[in-house]
């Protein structure tokens, strides 16, 4: 008799204990039974190869939809990726992973590393991981030990032996246009450009940015990750129409929600047609901007020195943008002297919703001025939230380490501060 053992269990996790036999049958009479653990099987119950015929071989298995119940067989059809590696303490935590988004659902398999699991895993080794989506979004989850998944509602899970099968509902997953992808928190990507099976039907909503302190108009558009390791948790972008330059920042990272506005008034510099800003924006001479803000009441009188940090939760605040350089002699915003230029607004909203949310308008007419250069000249703008993260966004939400050479030259129709100034009071 020979005999094969596979036990399915992994490390603490349970998982099937399979064992093969082949006997001669000339050892057993004509009637017999083979029972083990508990469950047993006739003799009539076993089919007779030798009065059936020839093996039929399944087919290659063909995608029929993924049911999370522990069962791994419907994944035969899906291609997995061998992503083994090492995780930061040297040890390999998975070594397979597979997606399946079917428009209801973001299925996800893992195949756990030899002699580790996925919670291992990542650039923290916390079994951390990430869902982006082409927007520059995200949902983050976490793998525990025990077998469960957390960050997420309605999250379903099945863990058995070293395979996990996750499934998470399309409530969950972040804004998108066309795809998203899988990989490791603040790490590699390890499934890119994950497409909905059944088609997409989303249409970006995206028709530009008007600056009215109501933030929809940017969901569907690109944005980039900034704030400081390991939990950064913040998006900024940048966005050009004509002569003025759009600026969003959502946070929900919580030294930026201590800050509870300082994160948008303080140490924030624009930087223009630069490839490297993180050096050419501190270089006597560069084409760069940093505001000082001040608020302005409904008579037009400017407060310098306004609060603009550890403001009350719950409320929306706006500020006028000057320079870091302006005298601060000029009394009422109808009436500045040339010293105390106005470049934009700001406007931020605090601790809504677990976050802080802000978006800026800037005219760069004005800008041009400063810089004593023509406002078609302002090809490339970057920014930089320094209180929130060193990273540098431009325009389409990009992170620049650094920048690429991405031109937004202006368009041919013209909104400058002069415009959405009289929007915004209504006139």
């Amino acid at each position: 008799a020979t005999a094969a053992v596979r036990n399915g269990a992994h490390l603490n996790n349970p998982g099937p204990y399979t064992i093969e036999l082949m006997i001669d049958k000339s050892v057993f009479g004509d009637d017999f039974q083979i029972s083990f653990d508990g469950g047993s099987i006739s003799s009539e119950g076993m089919t007779d190869f030798d009065t059936v015929g020839a093996v039929t071989v399944p087919a290659e298995k063909t995608y029929e939809g993924i049911d999370n119940d522990g069962n791994y067989d419907d994944w035969d059809a899906v291609s997995k990726s061998d992503v083994s590696g090492t995780n930061h303490n040297g040890v390999e935590s998975i070594s397979e992973v597979a997606a399946v988004w079917d428009g209801d659902s973001l299925h996800i398999y893992i195949r756990d590393g030899q002699n580790a699991n996925a919670s291992q895993a990542g650039v923290y080794s916390n079994g951390k991981f990430a869902i982006t989506s082409d927007l520059g979004y995200e949902t983050d989850i976490q793998l525990t030990y025990d077998g469960r998944v957390e960050g997420i509602d309605g999250v379903i899970v099945s863990y058995v032996g070293d395979q996990w099968e996750i499934t998470i509902p399309a409530s969950e997953l972040p804004n998108y246009t066309n795809s998203l992808n899988f990989g490791y928190y603040r790490g590699e990507t390890l499934i890119p450009d994950i497409m909905n099976v059944q088609g997409n039907d989303k249409t970006s909503s995206f028709n530009g940015v008007e600056y009215n302190s109501d933030y929809r108009d940017w969901t569907d558009y690109p944005h980039g990750s900034i704030g400081y390791t390991p939990d950064p948790d913040a998006k900024a972008a940048l966005y050009q129409d004509g002569n003025t330059l759009y600026g969003h920042v959502v946070t929900n990272n919580e030294a930026s929600l201590r800050d509870a506005g300082g994160e948008f008034t303080q140490a924030v510099t624009i930087c223009f047609n630069s490839t490297d800003p993180s050096s050419d924006a501190f270089t006597q001479g560069s084409e760069t901007y940093s505001w000082r803000v001040v608020a302005v009441d409904a008579d037009g009188n400017i407060n310098w020195n306004p609060a603009s940090s550890n403001l009350a939760q719950g409320g929306t605040y706006e500020y006028y943008l000057m320079d870091l350089g302006a005298w601060g002699t000029s009394s009422n915003i109808n009436d500045l002297n040339e010293a105390d230029t106005c470049y934009g607004r700001m406007s931020m909203t605090i601790g809504v919703n677990g976050k802080d949310e802000m978006e800026f308008a800037l005219d760069l007419a004005e800008l041009a001025r400063k810089f004593n250069c023509d406002v078609n000249e302002l090809r490339v703008a970057n920014a930089q939230f320094a209180r929130i993260g060193n990273q540098w966004i431009t325009t389409a939400g990009t992170s620049t380490a650094p920048v690429m050479g991405l031109a937004i030259c202006g368009a041919s129709v013209l909104i400058g501060f002069f415009f959405f100034t009289k929007k915004k009071n209504g006139i």
